[in-house]
Parts: structure tokens; C-alpha cells; sequence
């Protein structure tokens, strides 16, 4: 297991969820930083963030649940040219 000084580390709860879920990040270097949300086809259909984050803080993005189907989502961060994918299951 990678260091946390080296690896993106990320937490989605409550999963599963049946609204919102808390996705937790943190990424090793500042600089840009891109959250994104996908279906289980693979579409986007969230940007959570899309800025700046400094190095080992712990930054949080809600993923608005209300507005999505029951399923199982992806989630993506993308930071200093490394990706950290993860999943939050959706039941209504």
C-alpha cells in the first residue's frame, strides 16, 4: 500500500446511500484537482470539483443523490497527473 504522502486517498459514506453521500479527498502534491461522477455505463453526469487543493488537506464534495437513479456510481479524482477511482451505490 502507497503512503498517504504519495497516493490520493479518497472515502465515500454513507455507502450505500439512499440521498447524498460525503466523498472525502486528499491528495499528496497542491495543485489541480478534478472530482468527477459516472454511471455504471460510464457517462458523466457530476463535476464535484474542479480547482485547486493543497497537499495532505482533507477536502469534502457531496454527491447530490436527488437527482440520480438507483445504481452504482464511479467517481474519479484526478490530481498531478495520477487517478484514484472508487464507488458509491445508490438505492432509493
Amino acid at each position: 500500500m502507497a503512503s498517504s504522502l504519495q497516493a490520493i486517498q479518497t472515502e465515500a459514506y454513507p455507502n450505500p446511500t439512499s440521498q447524498d453521500a460525503t466523498i472525502n479527498f486528499s491528495v499528496p502534491k497542491t495543485g489541480h484537482v478534478l472530482v468527477s461522477v459516472y454511471d455504471a455505463m460510464g457517462r458523466p453526469v457530476a463535476t464535484l470539483f474542479d480547482g485547486e487543493a493543497t497537499a495532505g488537506e482533507q477536502r469534502s464534495v457531496v454527491l447530490k443523490g436527488a437527482s440520480l437513479a438507483s445504481g452504482i456510481y464511479t467517481y474519479r479524482v484526478v490530481a498531478g497527473g495520477k487517478t484514484r477511482t472508487n464507488r458509491v451505490s445508490l438505492e432509493k
